[in-house]
């Protein structure tokens, strides 16, 4: 699966930034891993549940990575 990475987004009010993967059409599951290898963490897999918008999204629990599918 490919996943194309955008940049970061405002996750919170507070300032806190988080990144943002959009994946492909039709996609319900995805994993995070949170990258950088060792400075990662466990891998998981996400289930993309339906947004307020109109699209499916999961949002790691560890790393607050952002997944959405249009």
């Amino acid at each position: 699966m490919s996943v194309q990475h955008s940049t970061a987004e405002p996750q919170s009010q507070n300032g806190d930034m988080a990144e943002v993967s959009h994946v492909p059409a039709g996609t319900n599951r995805v994993s995070c891993d949170g990258g950088g290898g060792a400075l990662g963490h466990p891998q998981i897999w996400l289930t993309l549940t339906a947004a307020p918008t109109g699209a499916t999204q999961a949002i790691c629990p560890y790393c607050s990575h952002r997944f959405i599918s249009e």
